[in-house]
């Protein structure tokens, strides 16, 4: 899955799902991780579980 359909499936423009995806990147809203966690099938704990 690459960012591009992310953001087809969750709508969030391409700049901004880059931007999240820096280190040091401003946390991101809680409607964010919800559209990313949907679009990934995930819950949002499991995008925010650093390993």
């Amino acid at each position: 899955m690459n960012w591009h359909f992310i953001w087809q499936l969750t709508g969030i423009n391409q700049p901004k799902l880059s931007r999240l995806e820096k280190e040091g990147a401003p946390t991101p809203t809680v409607a964010t991780l919800r559209k990313i966690a949907s679009a990934l099938d995930v819950s949002i704990a499991d995008l925010i579980h650093k390993q």
